[in-house]
């Protein structure tokens, strides 16, 4: 199997130890990329503080977040990036199944697409034009990830719901008027204020604003002030 690293203070718990099912504990300096992560969530802020952000963004999809006893924080977790989260009851059993399913992910995932000139990126959950970073939160990379799937073609907003907010769904018009909103303003300082089309029902990517002469702002701030 793979290899995992406990990134939480203290010995591993017995319950997450997964050597008992053929994994290798990772080195702290020599852990491959596709090393699973396992944090327990008391110790889940300390551990952000102390990381790059860049990093801490692109090992999010592999990391396995113990001891989320709530179903809404387990819901935000997943909508923030996190690769899974289970409750303290889970068992060893079902962390393994949970974290082999991570390890399969990073496996056969598209971890970039690449549409003219707009870059994304699933695992550090980011996005760049022409190399220039957008600074994307998750839910606003994961509506661009999922609209542009389909270029040109309408995603409804049902649809959305289910796909990013899932079991939180309840609150998720809201949300995602207001993570479109940001969205599109981020799109907007590059040049690419049309970029997502609101459309009956829902929402399409117009591949085509990708291929208009529109100077994004901060290029020609980059002209005027060479």
């Amino acid at each position: 199997m793979g290899s995992f690293r406990w990134i939480s203070e203290g010995s591993i718990p017995a319950n997450r130890d997964l050597r008992q099912h053929g994994w290798t504990l990772a080195d702290a300096q020599e852990a491959p990329t596709d090393c699973i992560l396992i944090v327990h969530a008391a110790g889940l802020t300390a551990d952000v503080a102390g990381s790059p952000q860049d990093a801490w963004d692109k090992a999010r999809r592999r990391t396995l977040v113990s001891g989320v006893n709530a179903g809404v924080t387990r819901a935000r977790l997943l909508a923030q990036g996190f690769g899974e989260a289970v409750s303290d009851e889970a068992t060893l059993v079902e962390v393994d199944a949970r974290a082999r399913r991570l390890h399969d992910l990073a496996a056969w995932l598209p971890r970039q697409r690449t549409i003219g000139e707009l870059e994304l990126d699933l695992f550090a959950r980011e996005a760049a034009y022409r190399g220039r970073k957008m600074g994307l939160h998750p839910l606003e990379f994961a509506l661009l990830w999922r609209l542009s799937e389909v270029p040109s073609e309408t995603v409804s907003k049902q649809i959305l719901a289910d796909e990013i907010w899932g079991a939180s769904r309840g609150s998720s018009s809201n949300s995602m008027a207001v993570q479109l909103s940001r969205l599109r303003a981020k799109l907007g300082s590059l040049g690419l204020a049309n970029l997502i089309v609101t459309v009956a029902g829902g929402y399409s990517f117009d591949v085509a604003a990708l291929s208009r002469n529109e100077r994004p702002v901060w290029m020609a701030m980059q002209q005027a002030c060479p």
